[in-house]
Formats: structure tokens, C-alpha cells, sequence
């Protein structure tokens, strides 16, 4: 992602934006996280037919995005 950022001119690539990129993007990952598992907790309790298909439903649609963007990567060379 940064270097698809650099190429496109949207970022420079020196030491303060290198870390507060890691920064942000590791923030970003631990909210996320943080949501995902305070939401699983919610629903732990109630009984959800999707509750036992959520990890397959996150997965398909990680998995949907990352085909997505091979293919667009492919698609570029």
C-alpha cells in the first residue's frame, strides 16, 4: 500500500512519514481488532444462527478483497 501510495505521489518516503504511517496503520488494525472481538463478545450470549457462520462470513469477504486486488495488481503489469 505505501508503495502504491509513493508511486502515486500521495506520500514521500522519509523517516516521519514512514512512522506515522506504521503508526497509523497499526492504530487502525488494533481498533479494528478491538471492535471485532468487543462484537463477538456481545453476541457470545444471544443465540445467532450467524454467530457460528461470523469467522466464515469475515473470512469470505477478506478473502473476496484480496482477489480483488491481486487481480487488479495483475491487471497493472
Amino acid at each position: 500500500m505505501s508503495i502504491t501510495l509513493a508511486s502515486l505521489g500521495w506520500i514521500t518516503l522519509d523517516n516521519p512519514n514512514i512512522a506515522s504511517y506504521v503508526a497509523g496503520a497499526a492504530s487502525g488494525t488494533f481498533v479494528m481488532l478491538y471492535i471485532y472481538v468487543f462484537f463477538l463478545k456481545k453476541i457470545k450470549s444471544k443465540k445467532l444462527k450467524s454467530q457460528k457462520n461470523m469467522n466464515y462470513i469475515i473470512g469470505s469477504i477478506t478473502g473476496i478483497i484480496a482477489i480483488v486486488t491481486l487481480i487488479n495488481i495483475i491487471k497493472d503489469f
